[in-house]
């Protein structure tokens, strides 16, 4: 009996319909699309996406061989076929272990998030992100830090950084993806304005981004995320250094931009005349 990890973001495999094609792939993962939504299979052991599938590797290279970029998947709740020129590959999956990848609020803790600031502070991750932001980037980092809470503004700096850098999920995404977690897990009362702004302007950027982006809006992030965290409401657990190495490891530097987008979270977390909705 074949065993899988799934988000609970998939209420179940079929849920965005039955067929789609594989989008891009790679080593360790490959993506396929149906109806606009993403579905991201990975043998990788440390990781799964928010709207993701992890099995085994002996499970994962068998699908792969048949996974090429555009090959028709064909879904029901317990089962994932993809068709290619060579034949069809088809996987039932028998025991599905749900993974819970929601957001869960953390409190304000200023010793720990000064504690947090330090860690990231000692990798000088601005000087490995992947665009070069310039002058104009250093005020909106500024804003980031200590925002007027305008709509106007809001919408200007996400404007800045959709869809800026390339790849994937370029630079600019994966900054935005890490400030909006932290702002989002700490329920940071401009984050209504960010959201907004975010969730006008996904079209600017590749369908990739805008599938992390999207379900991170709806409160949903992949799992290295969902272990920091775990370990931002129980700083006893699991070492800092380990979560935040999880982190960097994202593609060539998708880790380094979402921690920088991070740290402007946290430090605007730990500037003055900042107001908590729902967690003080």
């Amino acid at each position: 009996m074949k065993s899988f990890l799934i988000s609970t973001y998939l209420m179940s495999l079929d849920c965005f319909g039955k067929i789609g094609r594989v989008h891009s792939v790679f080593e360790h993962s490959f993506n396929f699309i149906v109806e606009g939504k993403l579905i991201h299979v990975t043998d990788a052991r440390d990781y799964l996406s928010s709207f993701g599938i992890r099995m085994s590797p002996e499970d994962f290279q068998e699908l792969r061989a048949f996974a090429k970029v555009g090959s028709v998947v064909k879904l029901t709740d317990v089962s994932l076929s993809i068709y290619d020129s060579q034949g069809i590959k088809k996987m039932t999956f028998g025991t599905i272990e749900r993974v819970s990848l929601r957001l869960i609020p953390c409190r304000y803790d200023e010793k720990v998030l000064l504690h947090f600031r330090q860690q990231l502070e000692q990798y000088n991750l601005m000087e490995h992100l992947g665009i070069d932001i310039g002058q104009r980037g250093q005020v909106y980092f500024e804003r980031m830090i200590r925002p007027k809470s305008c709509d106007q503004e809001w919408q200007e700096l996400v404007n800045f950084f959709i869809g800026r850098g390339k790849g994937l999920t370029p630079s600019g995404d994966d900054l935005l993806l890490g400030y909006l977690f932290i702002l989002k897990l700490f329920q940071v009362l401009e984050i209504e304005q960010l959201e907004f702004a975010l969730s006008r302007s996904l079209s600017a950027t590749t369908i990739v981004s805008q599938n992390y982006l999207q379900t991170l809006l709806e409160g949903f992030a992949s799992l290295p995320l969902i272990e920091l965290n775990r370990w931002l409401l129980n700083p006893e657990g699991k070492k800092l250094e380990q979560v935040i190495a999880s982190i960097l490891s994202f593609g060539h530097t998708s880790g380094k931009d979402t921690a920088f987008g991070m740290l402007l979270g946290v430090q605007r977390l730990l500037s003055k005349n900042i107001v908590f909705n729902n967690v003080s």
